[in-house]
């Protein structure tokens, strides 16, 4: 459907009222005013470029203001951008353009302020989706790379990073999970290996590492396990073998290393190589 509006939008012709009798006067010398003899408070409006006299800007204005389909062009004739206004305030669907005529951005507005889903395109390939209300972002927002695989989703709320965000490796596995609360981090987070394993899982506060954290081996094996406070480590650490055993307890307070006591199995593996 908002295909099927952007092609009727684009092919609106500039002169909405071509077939009635009209009164043409030039303002200046880039601009070109057309009165209709059935809307005396409506007229047509043409800017020039005022070096290659080329068409830059058109549109129509109703009682001195901008209202309807308004079109900007480039220097080559190809269209730049569509906007539609009411009472000269953006309410509608915009339109920007790359050079060579692809579609580079669609949004909505409503009264001036971003309304509905806005996307945006890179030589054709769509690279970020996002949803407005009222001009804030409130909803999914999806950011993908230049080859059109998704990088970046997550839910935000009145403009702030709300709920679980999640990023992805470029061969699409995810790459990390945070969790958000008032566009800061505050909850569960995860993050993973290239291969899909996960690598490490623990809690946020305040865009901290906060409360219990545990990290893995590739083989998802429990490599270490402690405890943060405001994104230092702290308390007992304990450090594990790729086999599972238990190698040593760390002993940390305020983020710095106090002692650390060796389990003496790890010892006498040691003392036999």
């Amino acid at each position: 459907m908002k295909k099927l509006l952007i092609v009727m939008l684009l092919n609106i012709p500039v002169q909405l009222f071509s077939q009635e009798p009209a009164q043409v006067r030039r303002l200046g010398y880039d601009t070109v005013s057309i009165h209709h003899e059935h809307a005396y408070n409506r007229e047509e409006l043409k800017i020039y470029n005022r070096i290659s006299n080329r068409l830059y800007k058109a549109g129509t204005l109703l009682n001195g203001k901008k209202e309807g389909i308004w079109r900007t062009y480039n220097e080559n004739g190809t269209l730049n951008r569509v906007e539609e206004f009411h009472s000269d305030v953006s309410n509608g669907i915009l339109l920007t353009f790359e050079t060579n005529g692809s579609l580079q951005r669609e949004q909505y507005s409503q009264n001036g302020a971003l309304e509905g889903i806005l996307h945006e395109y890179s030589g054709g390939i769509l690279k970020l989706e996002e949803v407005y209300e009222n001009g804030k972002l409130n909803g999914w927002r999806r950011v993908f790379t230049q080859e059109g695989k998704l990088q970046e989703e997550g839910i935000w709320k009145n403009g702030q990073r709300d709920s679980i965000n999640r990023w992805y490796y470029p061969n699409g596995k995810m790459l990390i999970t945070y969790t958000y609360r008032y566009g800061t981090i505050a909850g569960p987070s995860k993050s993973y290996s290239e291969s899909g394993k996960i690598k490490a899982e623990g809690n946020y506060f305040n865009n901290l590492e906060d409360g219990s954290w545990r990290e893995y081996y590739e083989s998802g094996l429990l490599s270490a396990e402690g405890n943060y406070t405001s994104g230092k480590k702290s308390g007992d650490w304990k450090i594990y073998s790729e086999d599972g055993n238990l190698m040593k307890t760390q002993l940390y307070k305020n983020g710095l290393l106090i002692k650390e006591r060796v389990e003496s199995k790890c010892d006498v593996l040691k003392m036999s190589q």
